[in-house]
């Protein structure tokens, strides 16, 4: 943890060693004449013992001071290793050590990337970097780059520790994972050393180029899965310029949505797919919808006809041909000669009825109207039959 290795040790009843043990100074560097404070009560033990202390403060391996809380001036330039030593008064010891600069540190200058530069997915950038000593430039081997991809409160290491300038970053990344878009940048770190070992350090946060997008589906309300998360839309979100977005349209549940299934998306892509966030800057988000089909096939137009009442048959209207008697004609009297030579009647239907076919034509329905038809025609043919009969 921290570049530290631990040991843990079971040690029973036995006495342990003062831990953690911890410095605390009122300055970490200063110029030449600078007088420091030391303080080691925050320093404890397992055992609850009461500790002493004892310091090297010039870094020459001799503990010359004692005491929770030391002070020392120091006239000479140059990087200290500043030591204390607990002791619980059973046996039990421990030694920490921190670093302290006295004198004129050297200057330290991030040139590229420039204040503000923001980076896109798969961007490569080249750290270069400037320094001086009293004056002097830095050489290249007095600098050490390192680079950290930050995430919310943690961070990842993205270039470990380098010495050297002008050094080729790989590429840049994309977010972490779906939800990191917004709180995600690389940390760039320089690190300057002059000859004595005083060292400046600076840094330069980059961040990405933001875009907005929306994932939409036709009908609304479905699921789709963004970056390998679920997400029901219409989702709105950010994500960085040339990022590969993940776009997956997630097949309706069959007891909830039976009669929908995935068609397209609205870019022509596959239902799963990776789309590169194009560059350049815009006014409006970008847009993907997922389109789904109904497959139920529409139920075919039905009409039921309403059976039609019966009803009396409306009166035929008068158009000029006689009523038919309710009774049969009397045929007019004759003499015997007339009788003698009146020629017969001819028969009006002779020869072999011809066979009844059966019809295959749909059952007419029997209206008021057709009745009247066919009462008008039944009469205008008994009655031509009579007139040809009379005419002979």
């Amino acid at each position: 943890f921290g570049g530290r290795l631990n040991r843990i040790a079971f040690t029973g009843t036995l006495n342990r060693s003062p831990q953690p043990l911890k410095i605390n100074a009122n300055v970490t560097s200063g110029a030449v004449g600078t007088i420091v404070q030391f303080d080691g009560t925050e320093s404890g033990d397992p055992d609850g013992d009461t500790l002493t202390f004892e310091w090297d403060l010039d870094g020459d391996g001799v503990f010359e001071s004692s005491g929770p809380v030391v002070s020392f001036q120091y006239n000479v330039e140059g990087l200290y290793n500043v030591a204390m030593k607990a002791r619980d008064g059973k046996g039990g010891r421990a030694t920490t050590i921190m670093k302290l600069g006295i004198g004129e540190h050297p200057i330290a200058v991030i040139v590229s990337p420039v204040e503000g530069e923001q980076f896109f997915v798969g961007e490569q950038f080249v750290l270069t970097g400037a320094g001086s000593d009293k004056g002097i430039a830095s050489p290249d081997d007095a600098m050490m780059w390192e680079v950290l991809q930050h995430h919310s409160a943690h961070n990842h290491p993205y270039l470990d520790p380098t010495v050297g300038n002008s050094i080729q970053l790989q590429a840049a990344p994309s977010p972490e994972d779906f939800k990191a878009s917004t709180n995600s940048y690389l940390e760039i770190i320089l690190t300057v050393t002059n000859a004595i070992g005083l060292e400046t350090i600076i840094s330069r946060n980059v961040m990405p180029q933001l875009v907005d997008v929306v994932v939409d589906s036709i009908p609304s309300g479905l699921a789709v899965l963004i970056d390998n998360f679920k997400v029901t839309t219409p989702e709105s979100f950010t994500t960085w310029e040339n990022h590969p977005l993940k776009l997956e349209a997630v097949d309706p549940d069959p007891i909830d949505s039976p009669d929908l299934k995935w068609l397209s998306w609205s870019n022509g892509g596959d239902q799963t797919q990776f789309v590169t966030i194009p560059q350049g800057n815009r006014t409006e988000p970008l847009q993907f919808n997922a389109i789904f089909q109904t497959t139920v096939a529409p139920t075919p137009f039905q009409t039921t006809v309403a059976p039609t009442p019966s009803a009396t048959p409306a009166p035929v209207a008068d158009v000029g041909i006689p009523v038919a008697p309710t009774t049969p004609p009397v045929e007019p009297s004759a003499s015997p000669a007339e009788l003698t030579t009146r020629k017969p009647v001819p028969e009006l239907f002779t020869g072999t009825p011809a066979p009844i076919v059966e019809s295959t034509q749909a059952p007419i329905v029997d209206t008021p109207a057709s009745s009247a038809n066919a009462i008008r025609s039944f009469w205008v043919a008994y009655l031509l039959g009579i007139l040809g009969f009379l005419s002979m």
